[in-house]
C-alpha cells in the first residue's frame, strides 16, 4: 500500500558497483484508484469575441487589443489572401498575441447564391464565363433543369479550388449554389469582359465576399478591443469579460444531467484514466529497470562463484610439481644456451 499511497517518493536504490550507481524514484498516490481524489478538472477562464465581417485592411496602430497595437494586414500568397480579408486580419492579430494575450482564428468564408434561371452550356471566355478570386472558372455543361445547372456549375469551380481556395456544394432541391473558403481568405466572382449572364446561368452575383475572425483570450483581463479602425476587422470598441467556468473536482462530484456537465464529466473521467495509466507507466519502467539489475547481478554472482569454486578445487600438488619442472627445463635451457655462447670464444682462443 505505501507504495501507492504518496508517501514513496524520493527513494534512492543502489543498482551498481559504484558509489554513485543509485537511482531515485517516486510514485504518485492512486491507492485503490479512489474516485474522491483523481480525475478532478479545474476551472477554465476565458472571453471569446466573433465579429462581424472584415470590411478594410488594418493600419499600424489603428486597433489596439489589450493595451497592445495591432500591426498592419498584409496581403496573403495565395489567391483572395487580400489585406482585407479575414485570414490577413487574424495574422496580424497573431502576432502580437504573446504581448496582448489574445490569439484570433479565421472563420471560413462563405457566400451562397439563388437558383440559375438559364440551363444552357457556358463557354469560358474573354466575354464569356467568369473567376473566383482571380481564377478563370472552366466550361459549364449545360444542367436541362436548376438543379443540374447547379450542380454543373459547381463542379466546374471545384475544378479549380486548389488554386482559389474556394469550393463550391450545390443544392440537392434547388440548385443553389453554397461556396466557402476554409481558411478564411476572400471569396470574390468576377464576370469575364461582357458576359452578362453570369447570374441567369450560375445563381451567382459579381461581389467580394469577406470572412469574420474570432478572437480568444484566456486570460482573466477578458478582451478590451478599442482604436479608430476596429470596425475594419468586424468589431467594435468595448471589453469582454472573462468568464470562469468551475468544472467537475473528481469523478465522485460529477452529474450527467446537462450537455456541459456531462462535458466535464468525461473529462474527469479521462483525467483519471491518464493519471492511472501514467502511474502504470512508471511502475512498469521501474519494474524493467530493476529486473535488469537483479538479472545483471545474479549473472555476477554465477560467475564469482564459478571462479571460487575453480580456485578452491585446484590441485596444488601437480600444480606446483608442474611449476618446478617448468623451473628446471627454464634453467636447463638457460645453462645450454650460456655453454653455447661461449663456444665461439674457446674457437679463436685456438686459433690464436
Amino acid at each position: 500500500v505505501k507504495l501507492l499511497d504518496g508517501s514513496f517518493t524520493a527513494q534512492n536504490f543502489q543498482i551498481g558497483a559504484n558509489a554513485t550507481a543509485n537511482d531515485s524514484i517516486q510514485i504518485n498516490a492512486i491507492s485503490s484508484a479512489r474516485i474522491s481524489q483523481i480525475g478532478g478538472v479545474g476551472q477554465t477562464t476565458s472571453a471569446t469575441v466573433t465579429g462581424a465581417a472584415t470590411t478594410a485592411a488594418l493600419t499600424a496602430g489603428a486597433v489596439t487589443l489589450n493595451g497592445t497595437q495591432v500591426g498592419a494586414s498584409n496581403v496573403g500568397a495565395l489567391p483572395g489572401q487580400s489585406a482585407a480579408s479575414a485570414y490577413s486580419v487574424a495574422n496580424a492579430i497573431n502576432a502580437v498575441s504573446g504581448s496582448s494575450g489574445v490569439t484570433a482564428t479565421a472563420n471560413a468564408t462563405g457566400a451562397t447564391g439563388a437558383a440559375a434561371t438559364a440551363f444552357a452550356a457556358v463557354t469560358a471566355g474573354a466575354n464569356s464565363g467568369f473567376s473566383i478570386n482571380g481564377v478563370a472558372v472552366g466550361n459549364i455543361a449545360a444542367g436541362g433543369d436548376a438543379i443540374g445547372q447547379g450542380a454543373n456549375v459547381a463542379a466546374a469551380i471545384n475544378l479549380v479550388a486548389a488554386q482559389s481556395g474556394v469550393t463550391a456544394t450545390a443544392n440537392a432541391t434547388t440548385g443553389a449554389l453554397s461556396l466557402s473558403a476554409a481558411d478564411g481568405r476572400d471569396i470574390t466572382i468576377a464576370a469575364n469582359g461582357t458576359y452578362a449572364t453570369l447570374a441567369a446561368d450560375t445563381g451567382l452575383t459579381a461581389a467580394t465576399t469577406h470572412g469574420t475572425v474570432t478572437l480568444n483570450s484566456t486570460s482573466a483581463s477578458g478582451i478590451v478591443l478599442s482604436g479608430g479602425a476596429v470596425a475594419s476587422g468586424g468589431f467594435t470598441a468595448a471589453t469582454t469579460t472573462a468568464t470562469t467556468v468551475s468544472n467537475v473536482s473528481s469523478i465522485a462530484s460529477m452529474n450527467v444531467l446537462t450537455a456541459s456537465s456531462a462535458s466535464a464529466a468525461l473529462n474527469a473521467i479521462d483525467g483519471a484514466l491518464s493519471s492511472v495509466n501514467t502511474s502504470r507507466a512508471s511502475l512498469g519502467a521501474y519494474q524493467n529497470r530493476f529486473a535488469s539489475v537483479v538479472t545483471s547481478l545474479q549473472t555476477t554472482s554465477e560467475n564469482l562463484t564459478a571462479s571460487r569454486s575453480r580456485i578452491q578445487d585446484t590441485d596444488f600438488a601437480a600444480e606446483t610439481a608442474s611449476l618446478t619442472r617448468a623451473q628446471i627445463l627454464q634453467q636447463a635451457g638457460t645453462a645450454m644456451l650460456a655453454q653455447a655462447n661461449q663456444i665461439p670464444n674457446q674457437v679463436m682462443t685456438l686459433l690464436r
